[in-house]
């Protein structure tokens, strides 16, 4: 379990500016410690070494005092099985929401950037405060508390800088990926951003449990039921299996204090009273209903934050919805016009929706699901809705990548830090090995003093060749077959790919377990870890209508073989060579065609003449249908009937099935017989039926 949740820790990716924020700490501690030792074999026989001392190791007691803070707290609250827990969705989820989660890495990449701007510049101060301290050292060795005191107030500012600095770069992460989710509106890329955040930042750490909680209610919207609750109460993952729960549920144990304390355990009683519901735990939703109201009860500030006013909402809702829906209307309505934009959730237009389907006021709840049809598609609400009609949302930033002048600042401020770190260490350095000469302090009566004489490297290595052939050989083995596979008795066959070689030292492959291929421009990996070209997914399930760009190369039975395309800018955009290699590679995919081969005597190659190439041999799935218009729908449900030769009266059904290569019309419509279709086509042509039914 270690091993791969140290691959999924490598797969997150961050920025390298890590390497300055842990110098600049290596530095202060070590500088820190030499200091110590100097003021030791300088001023060993004074009584007041100590309290120099001290002011020397201030740095190292810092730091230690951090680490032992965030390692006592991440042991409590399961805070490191929730921790856990973001590993695993992080891997379960690697191949199946790729956009959303390469979005979420690169949002949680360029916030890196700056969050160890901020910590390796604290450091610096640590820095500088060492510098301060070593200046006023004879002060401290002859004079005590006399002459520590003139300069603890300005050695405090440093302190609290350092602190504000390390504070300020948590909330810098939690605004800009709350950014993604409130002006974008793409709930599930905002929760990759903040899994890959809790993945690289310590479980005692004071907004690990403020990020945790995000990264949940963003599942939420994106309909993650059972993931949010594991990341919020580890104890109730057993849902996500569908085992039942005890029937009494007390919700955790919370003390009072701190205003945001309470904020927290009564947003994380909202998530998990949400997922509950969801599951039909009924008896366990009553317990965190009771718990919120007596929380809210006990505080009126809690009643007055964005969180107490939306559990009351909901609260009320649910009280009128059943008995005066008309009540429940005008509470609703009334939240929605006095809340600000980041609260007014799709969920809430999804039940007022229904609430408006309930007193037969059509015009209104048109009017509604067309708001609500506005809001982004990774919302589940808005996905839901879509069944009655198409998504309208559209995003200027949804796609928007770091531009130009905030590279050239990037790369100022990075040069900056340097310069100053290494003039502050220099600094430091010749403070520390400076000689002291010239006219010597005579020390007070009583004191003696002693002349003396004051006399690991860590690399960030990319992936070796050695673990690049063992991945390949890995993903070169038959796989185990789903549970799916073996109950019909096939097997997945694997399938092969042709480059040509020219792309050999431009493009890398990266495997994924699911057995996935994303093949990327080399130099833009380097660079930003990026530059996927394209992936080449197989598919067991009609899910791939669902994706935004793809092409589908190859099918066999209820197996597709299908060729995504990003739909963002994945390339370094910032360098010409870089940008011309990636449109040069992009517009050879469509040749690479041609070298892609099944390995199986039974597959087929002209998967881009069907909609459901495979709707004879799986089960399609309502969500495949909702993103099809009304004319997609009828020519997927008789390419069914095409397959087995029928001919068609309708002018139009017959001209588009005589263009297909595949299609061989040989039994007239009246001598067709429903027989000659299997169990698999009969559901999926009543499915659609019914999908038709609805749009209509």
């Amino acid at each position: 379990m270690k091993n791969e949740m140290k691959k999924t820790r490598e797969g997150v990716g961050t920025s390298r500016l890590h390497f300055f924020r842990d110098g600049a700490a290596a530095a202060a501690v070590l500088i820190s410690c030499w200091m110590a030792w100097l003021t030791w074999r300088n001023a060993r026989a004074w009584k007041e070494f100590p309290l120099a001392a001290v002011c020397c190791l201030v740095p190292v007691i810092f730091l230690i005092g951090l680490f032992l803070v965030s390692q006592i707290k991440g042991r409590r609250g399961g805070r490191a099985c929730r921790k856990a827990a973001a590993l695993r969705i992080l891997e379960e989820k690697s191949g199946q929401v790729q956009e959303s989660l390469i979005g979420g890495r690169l949002c949680f990449l360029r916030c890196s950037r700056t969050f160890y701007w901020f910590q390796g510049m604290s450091y610096l101060l640590l820095l500088y405060y060492l510098v301060l301290v070593w200046t006023e050292q004879d002060h401290l060795i002859r004079d005590g508390l006399a002459g520590l005191l003139p300069n603890l107030p300005l050695w405090l500012c440093y302190l609290g800088a350092v602190w504000l600095m390390r504070t300020a770069s948590y909330f810098y992460i939690n605004r800009q990926i709350l950014t993604v989710l409130t002006q974008d509106d793409r709930p599930l890329t905002a929760a990759f951003a903040y899994l890959a955040a809790i993945c690289r930042l310590s479980p005692g750490s004071v907004s690990f449990r403020i990020w945790a909680d995000n990264a949940a209610a963003c599942l939420i919207r994106s309909g993650w039921y059972g993931e949010a609750l594991e990341l919020t109460e580890p104890e109730l993952a057993e849902l996500r299996q569908g085992e039942k729960q005890p029937a009494e549920w007390r919700p955790p144990e919370s003390k009072g204090g701190l205003v945001w304390k309470s904020q927290l355990s009564l947003t994380e009683s909202h998530i998990r009273s949400l997922c509950l519901e969801h599951f039909g735990q009924t008896g366990a939703v009553e317990a965190e209903t009771a718990f919120q109201e007596e929380r809210l009860e006990s505080s009126s500030l809690l009643r007055k934050q964005p969180i107490g006013r939306r559990i009351r909402l909901e609260h009320q809702i649910r009280r009128w919805a059943g008995r005066k829906p008309e009540r429940a209307i005008a509470v609703l309505e009334a939240y929605l016009e006095e809340a600000s934009p980041e609260e007014r959730l799709p969920s809430l237009y999804w039940q007022l929706w229904q609430l408006y389907q309930q007193t037969g006021d059509q015009k209104e709840a048109r009017a509604v699901l067309t708001r609500l049809l506005a809001c982004g598609p990774e919302n589940e609400h808005v996905r839901l809705a879509m069944a009655w009609g198409p998504c309208t949302w559209t995003s200027a930033n949804s796609g928007r990548k770091l531009g130009k002048g905030y590279r050239v600042l990037d790369g100022i401020i990075s040069l900056l830090l340097g310069a100053v770190g290494l003039g502050v260490l220099l600094l430091s350095l010749a403070f520390c090995l400076e000689e002291r000469t010239g006219e010597q302090e005579i020390p007070p009566a009583g004191y003696s003093r002693e002349e003396t004489a004051a006399p690991e490297e860590t690399v960030w290595l990319p992936e070796t060749q050695a673990a690049a052939e063992e991945t390949k050989q890995e993903a070169s083995e038959p796989e185990t077959a789903e549970p799916e596979q073996e109950a019909s008795g096939q097997e997945a066959p694997l399938f092969s790919l042709k480059l040509p070689e020219s792309w050999k030292d431009l493009v890398i492959e990266e495997r994924q377990e699911n057995g996935t291929v994303h093949f990327l421009q080399k130099k833009s990996w380097e660079s930003m870890g990026d530059g996927r070209l394209f992936s080449l997914i197989m598919f067991d399930d009609a899910s791939y209508v669902n994706l935004p760009d793809y092409e589908i190369w190859g099918y066999d039975g209820p197996y597709v073989y299908v060729v995504s395309r990003p739909t963002d800018v994945c390339f370094d955009a910032d360098n010409l060579q870089i940008r011309e290699e990636y449109m040069m590679l992009g517009s050879q995919v469509e040749n690479l065609r041609a070298g892609f081969r099944i390995d199986s005597a039974t597959a087929r190659y002209d998967g881009d003449e069907f909609i459901f190439p495979n709707s004879s041999d799986c089960l399609l799935e309502y969500w495949d249908l909702v993103n099809l218009s009304g004319s997609a729908l009828r020519i997927a449900r008789n390419e069914i009937y095409a397959r087995h030769g029928r001919r068609f009266d309708d002018e139009e059904l017959s001209r588009y099935f005589n263009s297909l290569s595949w299609y061989e019309g040989t039994i007239a419509p009246k001598e067709f017989r429903d027989d000659l279709l299997n169990e698999t086509e009969r559901a999926n042509i009543r499915l659609m039926l019914e999908r038709q039914a609805d749009m209509e």
